[in-house]
């Protein structure tokens, strides 16, 4: 038998982050791929590479067919965000279009957030279940690293996708022992999981991303953060990202990926950083949520001796002390991607943001000081949101490209999660309820609303947008080649006589 992996595209084609790598599907298959390396599933073999398209195009559809064509598999595990939840859609139905038989297994941060109890109390149409022609058969919720092992397993003992199914609702199917937090959903059992459990997963048990199934293209999924310059002309260093830990400390209020925290052993983060500088790479980025949730002084032995350049997210609360800083000059940290959202307090504490513009300002001056080059994010649409602290927040941003600390900036809309207090609990979010759904395209597409990462979805009433248009123009204004949607691949202005 043979499984498939695919990661479905953004439906926003200038979106540049979207898919630096399919990192949420490479670790959850990573101990099913390694299972099947060492001979422990005998039965099983998989796609040499992960289906990953990037972005929604004229050629996406056509390569996502032939793939499934040419690799046949009996197994299809498709991941998304909310942004590409009907891609996840499109895939999964194209599968079953080829293999009646084909099983298909949805999961990855969209299935997280939108089978959580409030979510659906609240919103039960986001539930992929309750959507028109659903092509899943099973949705993994949370921990689904191990379960994962546990079904293929289940089906190659069944025999059929049919008898499978069955088995997991009539509850004759116990996989309560993989370890994690994780929940099974299938069609006939509605908005209940039909098994689920609750133990801590230990991230040690994991193996590292499987970089084999990216396709071997070092440059493909290059951070522009990571680069040398010859002659004028800038070039990518090779570079991937990896984790440190899981979960994030921070409760902003817009945001799902609050709570929760568990560490990777050093032991382990140590061994895959020598890997990977063995194998060629040059960069690496953390994709943590805030990368000083990590106790900083012993992380960095094990970062230095890999002789690397690393990036990561973090948060300007977090980088308050020069000895801080320092700690990650030494480490080989050369870029910081950190959230402003706005120069404002009052708007930073109206969305529980937990930093100060006081912190904004003197994080910034101690990266500068340091070297370390500085990549923002700003949200914009937010309560307490006025033209001043609009301003306010792209003036302070010009001032650090003066500078030279700044690298790029990401601008965002705010949109409502499923799973955040903002929707679940705030004024603006209950309004959404009842017509927040995925299985469709964004409601906002085109311009102005494709400058922004975000900037498609569901929205405050109060943006407009002409409200949008005169924040992008106030931003270009000011910082036009920084702006991410301007900028190449290799961080450079598309157009340097744009340059301000």
């Amino acid at each position: 038998m043979r499984f498939a992996a695919a990661f479905a595209p953004s439906q926003d084609r200038r979106d540049r982050f979207f898919s630096t790598t399919p990192t949420s599907l490479g670790w959850a298959i990573a101990p099913l791929v390694a299972a099947v390396d060492q001979g422990e599933m005998p039965g099983w073999s998989y796609a040499p590479t992960i289906l990953d398209p990037l972005r929604v195009g004229p050629l996406t559809e056509r390569v996502t067919n032939a793939y499934l064509q040419d690799e046949a598999p009996d197994v299809l595990l498709v991941s998304s965000t909310y942004d590409s939840h009907s891609e996840a859609r499109r895939i999964a139905a194209g599968g079953r279009a080829a293999n009646p038989d084909l099983l298909v297994i949805y999961g990855g941060p969209h299935v997280d957030e939108v089978t959580v109890p409030q979510v659906l109390q609240k919103m039960p149409q986001v539930f992929p279940f309750a959507e028109p022609d659903c092509p899943f058969d099973i949705l993994v919720a949370g921990d689904g690293e191990m379960i994962l092992i546990g079904l293929l397993r289940l089906l190659e003992s069944s025999g059929s996708r049919t008898r499978l199914l069955d088995l997991l609702g009539s509850g004759q199917a116990d996989l309560r022992s993989a370890p994690g937090r994780w929940r099974l959903y299938t069609a006939t059992g509605g908005p209940v999981p039909v098994v689920a459990a609750a133990t801590a997963m230990d991230l040690t048990r994991l193996p590292a991303m499987p970089r084999k199934l990216f396709g071997g293209d070092m440059d493909l999924y290059g951070f522009s953060c990571f680069y040398e310059e010859e002659a004028g002309q800038r070039r990518l260093l090779p570079s991937t990202s990896t984790l440190l830990h899981r979960g994030c400390a921070a409760h902003c209020t817009f945001c799902s990926e609050r709570g929760g925290y568990e560490e990777r052993s050093l032991t382990q983060v140590a061994a895959e950083l020598q890997m990977l500088a063995g194998t060629g790479y040059r960069g690496v980025f953390f994709d943590d949520s805030t990368l000083s949730d990590q106790q900083m002084p012993g992380v960095v032995p094990a970062l230095r001796d890999a002789g690397l350049r690393y990036g990561s997210l973090n948060r300007f609360d977090k980088l308050q002390d020069s000895a801080d800083v320092r700690l990650l000059a030494d480490a080989g940290f050369v870029y910081q991607y950190c959230s402003i959202e706005q120069l404002d307090d009052t708007v930073l504490r109206g969305v529980g943001k937990g930093q100060a513009v006081a912190q904004i300002r003197q994080s910034a001056t101690l990266l500068d000081d340091h070297g370390i080059s500085l990549g923002v994010s700003l949200l914009f649409g937010l309560p307490h949101e006025t033209e001043e602290s609009v301003l306010a927040t792209l003036d302070f941003v010009a001032v650090l490209a003066s500078r030279g600390l700044l690298s790029c900036v990401s601008m965002s809309l705010f949109a409502f999660h499923p799973n955040t207090p903002a929707t679940l609990l705030g004024r603006d979010g209950r309004k959404v309820h009842q017509r927040i759904r995925f299985d469709c395209p964004p409601p906002n597409m085109g311009s102005p609303w494709s400058a922004f990462e975000e900037g498609q979805w569901w929205h405050r009433e109060e943006v407009t947008p002409e409200w949008v248009e005169w924040i992008l123009q106030a931003a270009e204004e000011r910082v036009a080649p920084l702006l991410v949607r301007n900028m190449s691949k290799q961080g450079v202005p598309h157009d340097p006589a744009a340059a301000v």
